[in-house]
């Protein structure tokens, strides 16, 4: 079982708490974060072992396992 470790997996794993059950864009979880959409996306790579990221279209939509 995945537990966050820094400050940043923990912000990931709450941005997407807070999203619910639907998978996110990386833009929506910048702003859910307060972070730059590259920083997020920075931060969902770092965790990508506790994520799931699926395509749809020309967006790739990010939710937990």
């Amino acid at each position: 079982v995945w537990a966050p470790q820094t400050r940043e997996e923990r912000a990931v794993l709450a941005a997407l708490v807070l999203a619910g059950d639907r998978p996110v864009t990386n833009a929506e979880l910048a702003r859910l974060m307060n972070v730059s959409p590259a920083e997020a996306s920075k931060r969902v790579t770092a965790v990508s072992s506790a994520v799931r990221r699926e395509r749809r279209g020309r967006e790739v939509r990010i939710s937990l396992h």
